[in-house]
């Protein structure tokens, strides 16, 4: 009996320094998420100060990208990334603070209409806010966004009335430009909803 009672309490000892252990990783664990949780939220806030005048808050901004990044389903910096590099091309497109928003949440919108996953989504997002800081879509951002994003290249081509398989030659001649790709995206507002709804 004496033997028993011993192996108990020697698995109880064991089982409390298990459980003391994993107590332990997920502490460090979730300090790690915290932090990178942080280094995240400023390198967002980074990002949408440098759209705003000097010395304006980033509060108001920072919810409405957070809230739209909910809605729409997809990775917050991400969004962020892109609205920031929509409106700092704006100054050369005539583009307002209400368009940049409206065109980051439309083509966050077929992003997750298109069902796809995290890595392809991060990837359209990046490459499609690369060829508008750029002034253009064409090579790598071309092919990323026509592999993970056709539906994208669809309202292009309904916007320059050309049949789809020519944009990739209007590509090549720098045809797609900023300009060309947020008018399709806002004229396209209402169908892009719409499908949105069915999500």
């Amino acid at each position: 009996i004496d033997q028993i009672k011993a192996s108990f309490k020697s698995q109880g000892a064991m089982a409390g320094l298990a459980k003391a252990s994993i107590a332990a990783y997920i502490g460090v664990m979730g300090v790690k998420k915290l932090i990178a949780f942080a280094d995240a939220a400023q390198r967002i806030n980074n990002r949408l100060a440098v759209t705003l005048p000097i010395g304006s808050s980033t509060t108001k901004i920072f919810k409405q990208i957070k809230d739209m990044a909910m809605e729409t389903r997809q990775p917050f910096e991400e969004v962020a990334m892109m609205y920031s590099r929509i409106t700092l091309a704006s100054k050369r497109m005539n583009v307002t603070t209400k368009q940049a928003m409206k065109t980051t949440k439309l083509f966050s919108k077929l992003i997750t209409i298109q069902g796809a996953t995290a890595h392809e989504a991060r990837s359209a997002l990046t490459q499609f806010s690369q060829s508008l800081q750029a002034g253009k879509l064409a090579g790598d951002e071309f092919r990323s966004i026509s592999e993970n994003l056709p539906a994208v290249l669809r309202i292009i081509a309904d916007e320059t009335g050309k049949p789809i398989d020519m944009l990739k030659n209007m590509a090549e001649q720098g045809q797609l430009t900023p300009a060309l790709m947020i008018r399709a995206l806002l004229r396209a507002e209402k169908q892009i909803n719409s499908m949105f709804s069915k999500t």
